[in-house]
């Protein structure tokens, strides 16, 4: 009782403060991060939001003996699957990041809690990696790689790459 005759009763609002607390100033970021995975970066770059690439002379002798148009540049649609995961999976994380918040409020280690987290987003980064489920490759790039290869199969080494980094003070 308080001093007014008013019985307060806390459903939750002191342990949610709490857990906002402990997350202030945390973050997971996801991407290609220093060494040999920075090269990595303008390629993801390029497969997340599309480009432009100028065409070498073997492409254009290439797409000449088969008939096609052989310009100056190569248009490389977008094959988001960062971005795309994020998206399509937005119902699971965001249960994810439920369950995480409350562990934290539980009591349970910041850091360890959101690397939990962040592998399982990097889990669905790379189902969709795998899915293939991106416009097809050009005649060219089925050529070089294997008309069998999906877009984006290759030996695993963007894959392997893909990575995160918890901030959590």
């Amino acid at each position: 009782m308080s001093d007014k005759g008013v019985k307060i009763i806390d459903h939750g609002w002191n342990k949610y403060k709490k857990q906002m607390k402990a997350l202030n100033g945390s973050s997971i970021r996801f991407g290609f991060f220093g060494g040999s995975n920075t090269g990595f970066a303008k390629i993801a770059y390029t497969h997340e939001m599309g480009g432009v690439r100028q065409t070498t002379q073997k492409q254009r002798w290439y797409l000449r003996s088969k008939g096609m148009d052989a310009g100056n540049e190569i248009i490389i649609p977008e094959r988001s699957y960062i971005r795309s995961s994020f998206d399509e999976n937005k119902e699971r994380i965001l249960g994810w990041m439920e369950d995480a918040f409350k562990r934290i409020g539980d009591g349970g280690d910041k850091k360890s809690v959101l690397k939990s987290l962040a592998k399982k987003c990097k889990g669905v980064i790379v189902e969709k990696l795998e899915s293939g489920d991106f416009v097809e490759n050009d005649p060219f790039t089925r050529e070089q790689k294997g008309y069998g290869k999906k877009p984006l199969e290759d030996k695993g080494a963007l894959k392997e790459a893909i990575d995160f980094v918890v901030d959590a003070e």
